[in-house]
């Protein structure tokens, strides 16, 4: 499994924990100003984000491009959940492969500031898949490419 991880702060005076999940919870509204990677996210099934909600959603980081169709498994306050059992990867030209893929937003306060914490877990179907995933560099492109999205979503969270 491939496990990328990234966070972002922001001073209380400026956030809330309930602003940050209605920013969640809307995400499907700016999800393609979060990256220039970012090419569909579409509700299916709901015209929310909420518990069974069904997301198709597809976007490129570098030679990378993934396909998924995600289902909202938690949403609570704290923590957003969606599953992907059967992403499409697709690395380069020449080589794709299923994945599952989930991705999990976890909103905290620490001391003076709200975090937002989001982790990407990529569990392939077999070691050859993982050591070819690894070799392609993707650890490292999806953490640059999470950096760019957090950044980004605090940016337009905050009006910047």
């Amino acid at each position: 499994m491939i496990k990328v991880i990234g966070q972002i702060k922001e001073d209380k005076s400026k956030v809330t924990k309930d602003k940050i999940y209605d920013f969640l919870k809307k995400i499907d509204h700016v999800y393609c100003q979060l990256s220039p990677g970012h090419q569909l996210f579409k509700l299916i099934n709901s015209d929310k984000i909420s518990l069974g909600t069904i997301i198709e959603n597809k976007e490129r980081a570098s030679f990378q491009t993934v396909s998924h169709k995600y289902t909202v498994e938690i949403d609570t306050p704290e923590k957003i959940v969606l599953v992907s059992p059967n992403s499409k990867v697709e690395i380069g030209r020449f080589f794709s492969m299923s994945v599952h893929v989930s991705v999990s937003f976890f909103i905290e306060e620490q001391g003076q500031y709200i975090s937002l914490k989001c982790c990407l877990d990529l569990k392939f179907r077999n070691a050859i898949q993982e050591i070819v995933a690894r070799l392609a560099g993707t650890s490292i492109i999806w953490q640059l490419h999470l950096k760019e999205e957090l950044e980004n979503g605090r940016n337009i969270f905050l009006g910047k």
